[in-house]
């Protein structure tokens, strides 16, 4: 039986504290001072770095209530810092470039998308060299609004996966993912080292691969009853965050939105199509069914057998 995570974890989604919205707030213990995450000199980016930029990412911005297209925005790198845009058109032109897309690129300060290490070594560093099993997660700052400079929202789901992820390592379970550590540079997380997977259950579907359905939902339903039993809700359950291993055995991963059960949600609430309408407000375990339950009628819609025949 699963035993309750330790309490001196700090973990967002705890009555404890407070959490401002939107950014997704640190927790701390009574006996350490609370956290803030402040601009460094360095964090800034020079209009000169700009040079052989690399897009990283883009996605669709659409309306809420009109539910109508509204602008891409876009996610560049030279290689050191990140930067971000906007283009007005959703026909977007053949050159992907900064120069081509007319682009006003605004820095991201790495604030904004690197935590501080905390000073209490409640976080594992990983071991280094790294072997090559390892799947390194970096924080995609693509979410960055300029209107907000200060905000530390990306950083603070980093911080929110790594301390949850030290909970699952003291208990582990064949359905969740393994977790080696953090790496870091100049005292700030940069990166979350994983078990390196096959491919995620959306790509193995659409890939067309021979998928055991029964197999995959029973060995979900087996990792969120484990980790309710800690009195997490993973808040974000999709086939995106499905892995399958060499073996296909399902695998949940991405764990900056799991929250403590009956805490208020601080993020989006789970992924649109895969979450209640309106998104939840409150952790609780029910939410992680419902994402569940949507996985079961879209492998039945993609033409799989989700039920055991023999059962």
């Amino acid at each position: 039986m699963a035993t309750a995570p330790d309490t001196d974890t700090p973990l967002v989604g705890s009555d404890d504290c407070d959490h401002p919205q939107p950014s997704k707030a640190l927790a701390h213990s009574a006996e350490e001072p609370e956290m803030r995450l402040v601009m460094r000199p360095d964090t800034q980016p020079k209009a000169g770095d700009t040079e052989e930029m690399r897009l990283v990412s883009k996605e669709e911005i659409w309306g809420g209530i009109s539910e109508l297209f509204e602008f891409w925005v876009m996610l560049w790198t030279n290689g050191k810092d990140y930067f971000c845009s906007k283009y007005p058109s959703r026909q977007l032109p053949e050159d992907l470039t900064p120069s081509g897309l007319e682009a006003q690129l605004v820095p991201i300060p790495q604030t904004y998308y690197q935590p501080p290490i905390p000073s209490d070594s409640s976080l594992t560093p990983a071991s280094l060299p790294l072997a090559k099993n390892i799947y390194i997660k970096r924080p995609d700052p693509i979410t960055f609004n300029p209107d907000k400079p200060t905000s530390t929202e990306c950083a603070d789901s980093m911080l929110q996966d790594a301390h949850v992820c030290e909970i699952l390592t003291k208990h582990p379970h064949p359905n969740i993912c393994i977790y080696y550590g953090y790496i870091a540079e100049n005292s700030f997380l940069t990166g979350l080292c994983f078990e390196k997977y096959e491919k995620t259950l959306y790509e193995a579907i659409k890939n067309g691969d021979a998928v055991d359905g029964p197999r995959i939902l029973e060995g979900v339903q087996s990792g969120l009853d484990h980790l309710h039993a800690l009195g997490l809700v993973h808040g974000d359950v999709n086939p995106h965050n499905i892995m399958l291993d060499s073996t296909s055995v399902p695998i949940i991963i991405d764990f900056d939105s799991c929250q403590s059960q009956g805490t208020r949600i601080f993020g989006k609430g789970g992924t649109p199509l895969w979450c209640k309408e309106p998104p939840p407000i409150v952790a609780e375990t029910e939410n992680d069914v419902y994402g569940l339950e949507a996985i079961r009628e879209w492998l039945v819609e993609e033409g799989m057998k989700t039920a055991d025949p023999d059962s």
